[in-house]
Parts: structure tokens; C-alpha cells; sequence
């Protein structure tokens, strides 16, 4: 029971720390026909299988330039009459996962799981280190499988360099 309970939680959790390749999508958002109170024009019912926003119109929500946006709820605000997004999902099919996710969601429930079965902290905690170790490298992989963000020409580094 202890398990079933765990799972679900630990699942979305780790879904949502990371944008995981096999657990994003992408979709354009319809507006609502009731507008928000103030401040922007639209809103934007959230997928039903929504975890984590990554990307506004195309552009990554940490980047400078990204449309204007805020999540209320259940519904994103912005502007416009369609709002196109990339996020990650709730992908509640482990067997579409890549095996550095699965290696990673087990090394997470064994760690989540040592104290109630054991009551060792030792062991707990050394499970911890372990996932930590496990979670760098799966990212890595994970992030290695993606072409990297072409710098602008505006890049204040490239700028600093003399061009």
C-alpha cells in the first residue's frame, strides 16, 4: 500500500523537475471567451495532462523576449487569440520513458522508500547521494539528445569579445 500511495506523487514529481524528452509535447491554446480581469486580453484553459510550462510562442519561459504570461490556477494569461506552447506532460506511460527516467524513478522510490521499511537513516541517506549522482547524469543524457540554443548576435558575451 505503502507503494501505491508513494508512486503517484514521486511520478509527477519527478516528471515535473525536469522537462524530460519523452515527456513533452507541444499544442496551441485556445482562448477562453471569458477575459481576465485586468492586465491581459486572453486566457487559456492549461492541457488536462499539464505538469510544467516550458516555452510561450516558441520561445523558452527563461529566455529574454518571451510573450508576457501568467499561470492562475488551472488557466494561463497572455495576449492573443491563440497562444502556442511546449510543455511537459503528465506521461503516465513508463514504457515510452527513456531508461536513464525509469533507472532514475527507481533509484527515487528505493530512496523514498528506505526509512518507512527499514527506519535506517543511513540507509536513506545514502540512497539520497545515490539519486542525487543518478539525476545529473540522466539530465545530462537527457539534455545531451537536444540541439543546443543558438546564441543572437546580441549576446553580450560574443560583445564584450570585440564581435
Amino acid at each position: 500500500m505503502l507503494c501505491a500511495n508513494l508512486y503517484p506523487i514521486e511520478r509527477d514529481s519527478i516528471l515535473r523537475e525536469f522537462p524530460w524528452n519523452c515527456s513533452t509535447t507541444r499544442t496551441v491554446l485556445a482562448r477562453l471567451s471569458v477575459a481576465p480581469a485586468f492586465d491581459f486580453s486572453s486566457q487559456f484553459a492549461l492541457p488536462s495532462d499539464f505538469l510544467r510550462l516550458i516555452a510561450v510562442g516558441g520561445t523558452r519561459i527563461d529566455s529574454d523576449g518571451v510573450a508576457r504570461f501568467k499561470i492562475e490556477g488551472r488557466n494561463i494569461l497572455a495576449s492573443g487569440s491563440s497562444l502556442p506552447v511546449e510543455y511537459v506532460f503528465k506521461n503516465y506511460k513508463e514504457a515510452t520513458w527513456d531508461s536513464k527516467l525509469v533507472e532514475l524513478m527507481t533509484a527515487r522510490m528505493l530512496w523514498k522508500l528506505a526509512y518507512p521499511v527499514t527506519q535506517s537513516t543511513s540507509l536513506r541517506d545514502t540512497l539520497k547521494d545515490e539519486y542525487v549522482k543518478m539525476a545529473a547524469l540522466a539530465r545530462s543524457v537527457d539534455s545531451q539528445e537536444n540541439s543546443a540554443q543558438e546564441l543572437s548576435d546580441d549576446f553580450s558575451l560574443i560583445e564584450s569579445r570585440g564581435g
